[in-house]
């Protein structure tokens, strides 16, 4: 019976580190997602092509997540197996008349992890900043970015004149790309600060 009850824990010690190695997998699998969807719609043209590289990107990192190495840039792993893929598709139907060289696939597979780190970098910011405007601001920017109302039916809405709001809504671009880049400054100097 000892010996029956070792195997059991050992055995749930086994799922344990199976499913958290798999939930680790899945939150930076979620992290790296925009790069590599970026990567492969930048150089496979056919939805269902990038549908398979994507799917074959998955399988292989979930197959060898135990390769990856802690403290590594998931991110650029993830975007250099895709980039075996793509190559992979690439030869496969190289009966296509357009197609990008490895030298080619290399380069943009350098940079689309800085590229996405780069947006995630700069939809931070932004979430930050908009947190500090006013409601009347962020209710004039929902109108006109969300609703994509036009600036004259915004000011018939909120009962101003559209010049008005048409300054205001200048006003409020002009302190969030302030506010932007100095967050994304501070966040180069190594601040830290979001």
């Amino acid at each position: 019976m000892p010996s029956e009850r070792a195997d059991n824990l050992n055995t749930r010690r086994a799922d344990d580190a199976r499913t958290e190695a798999m939930v680790q997998l899945a939150k930076l699998w979620a992290s790296a997602m925009p790069a590599i969807e970026a990567f492969v719609g930048g150089v496979v043209r056919d939805p269902n092509d990038r549908e398979d590289v994507i799917q074959a990107t998955s399988e292989y990192l979930a197959r060898h997540f135990d390769d990856f190495e802690p403290g590594t840039s998931f991110t650029g792993w993830a975007v250099q197996v895709t980039r075996y893929r793509v190559m992979e598709l690439f030869r496969d139907r190289s009966r296509d008349r357009l197609m990008l060289t490895g030298d080619a696939l290399e380069a943009i597979a350098v940079v689309v992890p800085q590229v996405a780190k780069e947006q995630t970098d700069r939809a931070e910011a932004l979430d930050q900043c908009m947190k500090h405007l006013g409601d009347h601001q962020r209710r004039l920017l929902e109108l006109r970015y969300t609703q994509s109302l036009s600036p004259a039916t915004i000011a018939n809405r909120v009962g101003k004149s559209s010049n008005t709001v048409s300054a205001a809504l200048l006003r409020v671009r002009k302190a969030l790309r302030e506010c932007i880049e100095a967050r994304l400054s501070a966040v180069e100097a190594g601040e830290g600060k979001r």
